[in-house]
């Protein structure tokens, strides 16, 4: 006596529904990534403490004399009109915030001749590249943000896209 099984199945859609779930893995990856350097650039600086701005209404002893005050009781440095810099090596001390608002990413793109896809995350400001590598021109060392964050979550990524491939049931093995 023998025993015949026949499974049909659509390898096309099966392909399909693996490829979507390895691009919506993938955004993930990349929104962690984002995340930390959001995260990152979030970060007090522990560099020089420097006055913004000038406030004519205020003298300089009055204005250390505050800023001792926000420092030995836990207070904000910039309430009293002074901001606290990025050490060299540090990611950026946040000032405007600016630089933490305009970190984009973009939607799956073309990105080769082969047709690959890729995602783009970028930072939509003219000194961010400058603060991540320095710029000799104006004595800038590096501030790096981008490569440690990127480098952080490439541990996390392979994990991210098993737990994703495992709920959508891929089976998904180490090798």
């Amino acid at each position: 006596m023998s025993v015949k099984a026949t499974h049909n199945f659509d390898a096309n859609e099966i392909a399909q529904r693996f490829n979507s779930v390895l691009i919506d893995a993938t955004l993930a990856v990349m929104v962690r990534t984002q995340n930390e350097i959001v995260e990152m650039l979030g970060r007090p600086g522990t560099g020089r403490l420097y006055v913004k701005g000038q406030n004519p209404f205020k003298s300089s002893k009055a204005r250390r004399q505050a800023a001792t005050t926000a420092i030995t009781e836990g207070g904000n440095l910039r309430d009293v009109g002074y901001h606290r810099a990025s050490a060299p090596g540090e990611p950026p001390a946040a000032n405007t915030a600016n630089l933490r608002r305009n970190v984009v990413l973009a939607k799956p793109q073309i990105i080769n001749e082969q047709d690959k896809i890729g995602w783009f995350l970028g930072i939509a400001v003219k000194y961010a590249r400058a603060l991540e590598y320095g710029y000799p021109k104006r004595r800038l060392l590096p501030r790096p943000y981008v490569i440690p964050s990127i480098e952080k979550v490439k541990k996390e990524a392979p994990a991210m896209i098993k737990k994703a491939l495992d709920a959508a049931g891929f089976r998904v093995g180490s090798s």
